[in-house]
């Protein structure tokens, strides 16, 4: 999250563990050393795969902002363009939605 330029100011990188069991989210505004005390190993990992939505961005902030250069990645609208054989980029939510259902259903207050 952040302003996902080279030149940008990257602030917040959400991380989850292969089962979902924890969401780790990291304040790179408040500790950017986060980055040099394993973090940055993590994203650059050719043993770690990473399941990104259009890294595009992120990739380009983590490697202008702290010489990080993401590897080992899934981007999921970069496989959703490959098996819908369409050009056009989506958002993760769409993609979401036509894997596995209804991502939100309405809900009023009591």
């Amino acid at each position: 999250e952040g302003d996902l330029r080279a030149e940008g100011k990257l602030s917040l990188v959400q991380v989850c563990r292969e089962r979902g069991e924890k969401v780790l989210v990291f304040d790179l505004l408040k500790c950017p050393a986060i980055m040099k005390m394993g973090l940055g190993q993590l994203l650059e990992s050719t043993k770690q795969l990473k399941i990104m939505h259009d890294c595009r961005n992120d990739a380009s902030a983590l490697s202008g902002q702290f010489k990080v250069f993401v590897q080992n990645v899934f981007d999921t609208q970069a496989a959703q363009m490959l098996l819908s054989a369409n050009p056009n980029r989506v958002g993760l939510n769409m993609v979401l939605q036509k894997y596995t259902g209804p991502t939100k259903t309405s809900s009023k207050p009591r």
